[in-house]
Parts: structure tokens; C-alpha cells; sequence
């Protein structure tokens, strides 16, 4: 009712602004019917110093729930993206995302006292708006923010949890992520780009798929393999086990069920190598979203376009499942379905290798208190196994189809993909003559929250069947650097995604495939590829139609680097603003796109 009664143009403020204003109102109105000698000034400055979040106690809420054990937190973001040089054309470069979370507890032992240490979780987050990826053309591992996957509302987790008095042991069972469980690093969350935040290079798109040959066509068709699913839209049903054997390290290890094709919406996009030089596609599409029987003109071999249009064929479609899908497990793999591929090639369940199997992550880690001022530090050291099907790069055998085209084909499959991280995260400094809230001492006096702190992750997984086998990231941040300002933090860090060797091979084998196409001695090299011609008679050498339109060969990767800087200033004890910057160097890890500049801002209010 209040909503519907604001005027046009404040509904169109930012929703954290409307929320504000909605709060303040409501407490106006509140404390105007409970105590005539209670201003309005005094209650906005209550409600803004208060520690219990934006909700204020949930609306006096709070109390009451907690008498029958249930507990609601939640935060609500709102970033900006406003891309100012590089990148791709014909996308928005101006990028607005919202993000929603909220996540109820239930203490089981509230209301069965033989229950002691037992909760149910159930965890939900709401997103939309923008997407800054689509305008800096990164791969979605490092892409600007990780706040458009898996849009609108999502079931993030849906948990059976027990926790001992003094934390030492911690079991949980029912639909998880263990995403939100291992390698858990607070200080590089102050950031945005989602390698540094989320993915940590773990999310690196595997190999070239699984090569299947349709019994009832002659064609083949490699359909996708899932990637490692390391980020905020995976779920799987699984089971976590903690132990802390003693006070300052842990074990934990955790199994969950490995569905393939369990992304949110991913339209496909024209990326540079896909239009010309490398492609009949005219330049002009670079950057716009394919679809499946889309017509577009070709371009010849010297980028001039000709009277002939092109079918594009099947293009992979969008999917959202809301956190819900796999719930069965992946959908039986199909290849012979309606949907028809390019060349004929029959691509079924979308595309994907659909497949089941276990996912494994494990880590070990411990707690220090460094030097004489006994600083603190994390360090970590992980696994994981993610236990689908999965093509090598190399080697590679070179098929002949029916209609005499040479192909390239991996000839070795890996039945998991698995890779180790470490994690070092340490403060390095602490001002003197501040106080530490923890019964923590050093030789000097008490231990402060203020000083310069370091946060370091290094990921390895073999380069054989991943795109992006090495990553590191590296960032520092200080607290209370500006006088008065104990509690604001600025940062800056460094991430740096390292592409295969292997990876580059196939590529290799992919550009020879085409420089004698149709497997006949008659053919002769062809200059460039890929190569837009038309079959020619192996036994005789005669062209169906005349040899044209040589096009460039697919470039190389080699690295991509994101560097962020940030200060997030702390309004409230519940309420942050933070100005920030990333500069990301070769976007698309090939050459192809030009490096990104974005400034932006945020902020994050929580509950």
C-alpha cells in the first residue's frame, strides 16, 4: 500500500533507497503512536547507530521468533558497472544488478530439548538487472561481477545441520554447495570480479566434449562437458563433515552428487574469432546474442560481403532451473532428439553431455598468530574430484565424415576432472594503541582490528582437460587507514588466469582440419582457415564448385589478468558504500578484445 502511493519518479530510485525512506516512515509512524516525547530525529538516529541491521530487529520481530528458535539474516546489494573503454560493441556498457539473500535457521533444540545442537537452514537468494560480462566479452570465470548468475529467485540451500557446544565437530546433510563451505576467503568478498570473489579459477570450462556419433546419421557432434560448478548457482544433494581435532585447525571434507548442466541463463554471444576474419559472419555482429536458425549475410575471404546468406544452424539455448534442477539427477543422455545441429549433426539435450556421478572437495587448514604481536592468519590446502566425463585436448586422431571433411577428434576421455588450491591469508601489520575485541595479547598490549592484511590462492588442475589450468590471485587490504575511520577498508589485488598448452594444440588441430578438408590428394593446401568451400570428389579431384573465401586461423590464448581497486566505507554497522575500479588485461584470453576499463559502485545493507 505505501509502495503504490509513492510518486512515479521515487519508484524509480534504487530499491535500497526506497527501503530506507520505507523504514524511516514506518518508525516515524511508530514512534509517534508509542511516545508523544520521542522525535523524530532521536529515532532516525537510534535506527542509523543501531547494530541489529536495516530490519531493526526484524520489525520488532526478532524476539519472538527467537523464543520458538528461529532466526532470519539476510543482505541486499546493489552494484553499478559503468564500462569506460574496451571490450565488445552492441551491449550495454551501463549495468545495474541487484541481489537478495535471506537465510532462516530453525534451532531445533528450541523446541525438542533431545535435539541439542541440531538447526534446519533454508537459504534463498533473489537477483536481477544487468550484466557487465556481455559488454567486457570475459569468459564467465572472470567476468565483472558474479551478481547476474542464476537470476531472479534461487534455491541456494535447503540444510539438516548439527554443530557441537564448542564447535568441534559440524555435520550437515540435504541440498547444499560446497561452494559456500571450502575455501572460504572474507577479504577478497570486498571485490567484484567474480575470478577474485567466486570462481578463484576453479570455474574454468573444461575440455572439447564428448565426441558421439549418432547410429542413425552419419555426422558426430562433441557435445559440452560441465565444468567444475565453483560458484553461487550450484546445488547438489551431499553431506559435509567438519572436525577441529584441536582449537586452531580443521579437517573437512564433503560429498555431493555431480549433475551436469546446472548453470543459470547463458545466451550465446558473437565473440571476435567467430565472425570475420575467422568466420563468413560479417564483423558488424561481434558482440550481439546468436540464435538457433538465425539468417545472416556472408562475407568473403577479403571481408566483403556478398549477395548469399547463411543459416547459422543449432545454437545452444538459455536455461534458468532456479536452483531446482537435478534434483532427480541429469536428464538421461538422448543424442537422437528433434533438434538438428549444424552439418546435420543431431545435438539432443541441448547440447550438453548429460551425465551423473560424485563430487568430492576436501581441505585441511589451520589458524596462526604470527610474531610478537601474534597477527592473524589462515592457511588452507584443498582438493577437489568433479566426477563427469571429460575430453583431453590432446591427443587428437583426424576422422574423415561422409562427405570427405578431415576432422579432428580427442581420442582420450578422463572419467573426472580434479584439481588442488591454497589458500594464505594473513594480517601483516596492526596499528598500535587500538583495541582487539577478542581476549587475544600480544607482548605489546592488546591486538588490533586496524592494520594491513594480505589474502593469497593459488588453483592447479592438470592442463590436459581444462582451458585454464593455472590461476593465482593475490590482494592486499588495510582497515582504518583514515583517522576516525576504524572500520572503512581499502583494497587493491591482482588475478591472473593462465591458459593450456594443450589447449592451444587443439586449436591447432582444429585450423590443420581444414587446409585439406575433404581427405583428398587432389586438394592443395589451403592458405588460411577456417575455409567456406564445397565438397570435391576424392577420386578425381573435381571441385563440386570452385575453391573460395579462405578466412584467418582460430588465434591462440595465452593469459588474462584482472586488476581491482576498491574502498568500502562503513555507513553503519549494517550498511557499506564502496567506489571501485577493475582493469581487466586481454578480456578474452586471445587477443581478440580490447582491455577493460569499468568504474562502479556499491552498496550493501544487511538485515
Amino acid at each position: 500500500m505505501f509502495f503504490s502511493n509513492l510518486p512515479t519518479g521515487f519508484r524509480r530510485l534504487p530499491l535500497s533507497l526506497v527501503a530506507a525512506f520505507s523504514l524511516f516512515h514506518a518508525g516515524i509512524a511508530g514512534a509517534q503512536q508509542t511516545s508523544d516525547n520521542t522525535s523524530h530525529k532521536n529515532f532516525l538516529s537510534d535506527w542509523w547507530g543501531q547494530s541489529y541491521g536495516a530490519s531493526y530487529k526484524w520489525f520488532g520481530l526478532e524476539a519472538p521468533m527467537k523464543t520458538y528458535g528461529f532466526s532470519v539474516k539476510g543482505d541486499m546489494k546493489e552494484a553499478y558497472f559503468g564500462q569506460v573503454s574496451g571490450g565488445l560493441p552492441n551491449q550495454p556498457r551501463s549495468n545495474w544488478c541487484f541481489d537478495m539473500k535471506l537465510k532462516g535457521t530453525l534451532d531445533l533444540e528450541k523446541l525438542f530439548p533431545a535435539f541439542s545442537g541440531w538447526s534446519i537452514s533454508s537459504y534463498w537468494r533473489y537477483r536481477t538487472g544487468g550484466n557487465p560480462r556481455w559488454a567486457a566479452g570475459t569468459p564467465n570465470f572472470i567476468a565483472p561481477s558474479n551478481m547476474p548468475n542464476g537470476a531472479e529467485l534461487w534455491n541456494l540451500s535447503q540444510m539438516l545441520e548439527y554443530s557441537s557446544k564448542k564447535k568441534e565437530l559440524y555435520f550437515n546433510i540435504g541440498w547444499e554447495n560446497p561452494y559456500e563451505q571450502f575455501l572460504q576467503q572474507p577479504l577478497s568478498k570486498i571485490f567484484e570480479n567474480q575470478a577474485i570473489t567466486t570462481s578463484k579459477g576453479i570455474q574454468a570450462n573444461a575440455g572439447p566434449g564428448i565426441v558421439v556419433t549418432n547410429p542413425n546419421r552419419t555426422s558426430s557432434y562433441a557435445y559440452r562437458t560441465s565444468p567444475v560448478p565453483w560458484g553461487n548457482t550450484f546445488g547438489a544433494w551431499g553431506t559435509t563433515l567438519r572436525i577441529k581435532p584441536r582449537k586452531n585447525w580443521y579437517i573437512q571434507s564433503g560429498l555431493y552428487w555431480a549433475n551436469s548442466n546446472m548453470g543459470g541463463p547463458n545466451p550465446t554471444q558473437f565473440l571476435p574469432n567467430n565472425v570475420y576474419p575467422y568466420s563468413s559472419v560479417p564483423s558488424g555482429y561481434v558482440g550481439k546474442f546468436r540464435s538457433s536458425g538465425q539468417v545472416v549475410p556472408v562475407v568473403n575471404g577479403k571481408g566483403q560481403q556478398t549477395s548469399r546468406t547463411q543459416n547459422l544452424g543449432w545454437v545452444p539455448g538459455t536455461a534458468n532451473n532456479h536452483g531446482f534442477g537435478g534434483m532427480g539427477g541429469s536428464m538421461p543422455f538422448n543424442p537422437q532428439t528433434q533438434n538438428i545441429g549444424v552439418n546435420g549433426a543431431d545435438v539432443g539435450n541441448g547440447g550438453q553431455y548429460s551425465q551423473n556421478g560424485l563430487f568430492n572437495v576436501n581441505e585441511i587448514g589451520f589458524d596462526t598468530k604470527l610474531g610478537r604481536d601474534r597477527l592473524d592468519g589462515k592457511y588452507a590446502f584443498g582438493s577437489y574430484i568433479w566426477g563427469n566425463n571429460n575430453s583431453q585436448f590432446t591427443p587428437v586422431a583426424f576422422t574423415t565424415d561422409a562427405y570427405g571433411a578431415r576432422r579432428p577428434v580427442p581420442t582420450q576421455v578422463s572419467p573426472v576432472i580434479w584439481g588442488l588450491y591454497f589458500q594464505a591469508d594473513q594480517q601483516l601489520y596492526a596499528e598500535k594503541g587500538k583495541t582487539y575485541q577478542t581476549d587475544q595479547v600480544s607482548m605489546h598490549g592488546k591486538v588490533s582490528k586496524q592494520g594491513l592484511y594480505s589474502f593469497n590462492e593459488f588453483t592447479y588442475s592438470p592442463p590436459n582437460g581444462c582451458q585454464v589450468p593455472y590461476y593465482f590471485q593475490t590482494g592486499l587490504v588495510y582497515k582504518g587507514l583514515i583517522p576516525t575511520r576504524d572500520n572503512d577498508m581499502i583494497g587493491v589485488c591482482l588475478g591472473c588466469a593462465i591458459y593450456s598448452d594443450q589447449y592451444n594444440q587443439w586449436i591447432d588441430s582444429q585450423n590443420q582440419a581444414l587446409q585439406n578438408n575433404y581427405g583428398s590428394t587432389y586438394n592443395a593446401t589451403v592458405p588460411n582457415g577456417p575455409t567456406q568451400y564445397y565438397p570435391i570428389n576424392r577420386n578425381t579431384g573435381a571441385p563440386g564448385r570452385t575453391l573460395q573465401n579462405a578466412y584467418a586461423y582460430q588465434p591462440h590464448f595465452s593469459s588474462t589478468q584482472i586488476i581491482e581497486a576498491c574502498y568500502d566505507i562503513q555507513l553503519t554497522k549494517w550498511a557499506n558504500f564502496k567506489p571501485f575500479v577493475e582493469y581487466i588485461i586481454n578480456p578474452a584470453g586471445n587477443g581478440t578484445v580490447p582491455n577493460v576499463v569499468i568504474l562502479g559502485a556499491s552498496s550493501k545493507w544487511f538485515f
